[in-house]
C-alpha cells in the first residue's frame, strides 16, 4: 500500500486507519493493530506539525513480508526538516525525543528516522506479527 495525504490534521485519522486496515489484513491481532495505528498516527502528526506550506503532502507506505509489517511515513512537505549536518546527526541518533518518538519506539519493534535536508524526513517502523496474538518481538528473534 502506498498513499499520499494532505498535510492537514484531518488526514491523520484517515492515514492511521488505512495503516490499521492493512495490518489487520496481514493477520495482526487487535492489540497489535492498536499499537501499529497509534505509532503510525504519531509519525503522521510529526509530518503535519512540521509541514512547509509550499508542499503540503505526506506519504504512507506499508509492506508485509515474512511476518514483518513495515510502515514508512515520509514528510515530503518538509516534516522534521533540519538545516545543518550536525543537527541532522543529533536528531537521527537521539535515544529520546518528543512524546511521539518515544511512543513509536515503545510500540514498534524497530524504528528508523532518516533526515533529508531538501525535503524532510522518513520514519520507518517495523512490527513482527505474533502467531497467536501474543507478544512476539523482532528484538526476541
Amino acid at each position: 500500500m502506498r498513499r499520499d495525504y494532505e498535510s492537514q490534521i484531518r488526514s491523520i485519522a484517515t492515514a492511521r486507519n488505512d495503516v490499521a486496515d492493512f495490518a489487520r489484513a496481514c493477520g495482526f491481532c487487535e492489540n497489535e493493530v492498536a499499537d501499529i495505528r497509534l505509532a503510525a498516527g504519531e509519525a503522521c502528526v510529526n509530518c503535519v506539525e512540521h509541514a512547509r506550506p509550499s508542499r503540503g503532502t505526506f506519504t504512507v507506505s506499508c509492506g508485509y513480508t515474512e511476518e514483518i509489517l513495515s510502515v514508512s511515513v515520509a514528510g515530503f512537505s518538509g516534516g522534521l526538516a533540519v538545516r545543518d549536518d550536525r543537527a541532522a546527526q543529533n536528531l537521527a541518533s537521539k535515544t529520546w525525543g518528543g512524546l511521539g518518538l518515544m511512543l513509536i519506539r515503545a510500540l514498534m519493534d524497530e524504528s528508523e528516522l532518516e533526515i533529508r535536508h531538501d525535503s524532510g524526513a522518513t520514519m520507518t517502523m517495523r512490527k513482527l506479527r505474533s502467531p497467536h496474538g501474543g507478544a512476539a518481538s523482532l528484538r526476541e528473534v
